[in-house]
């Protein structure tokens, strides 16, 4: 009997191991949800373009999910849009469940704003 109470402890106590996410499905889960950005009214304006532009933004987590410390690398877009995008990063909603280890580090995307064709 003690044999049955030891193995539904153990097995018990191992289970949030396995129902962590991975940092790897974490970082995907975030991808995603960044993605939302491309419902910013300005991201949306600068979409319209003709000419194709691409940027690099990097950021970081907070432990409650929101984002921060947000950070245009790359860009060949003005100011003003790199400012606007900027802000449409912190505009976004936090992420739910994030990853404990997610605010040790930082996370980059790249953006490609133009190209429409008509």
């Amino acid at each position: 009997m003690r044999f049955f109470l030891v193995f539904a402890f153990l097995l018990t106590s191992s289970v949030p191991s396995f129902a962590e996410e991975s940092i790897g499905a974490f970082s995907k889960r975030l991808s995603r949800h960044v993605d939302m950005i491309r419902h910013n009214p300005s991201v949306q304006q600068a979409a319209q373009r003709f000419d194709p532009r691409r940027l690099s933004v990097a950021f970081r987590l907070a432990p409650d999910g929101s984002i921060k410390d947000v950070r245009v690398v790359r860009t060949t877009v003005s100011k003003p849009l790199s400012a606007a995008i900027g802000r449409a990063f912190y505009d976004l909603p936090p992420i739910s469940n994030p990853h404990h280890l997610a605010a040790s580090r930082p996370f980059g995307v790249e953006i490609m704003l133009g190209g429409a064709r008509y």
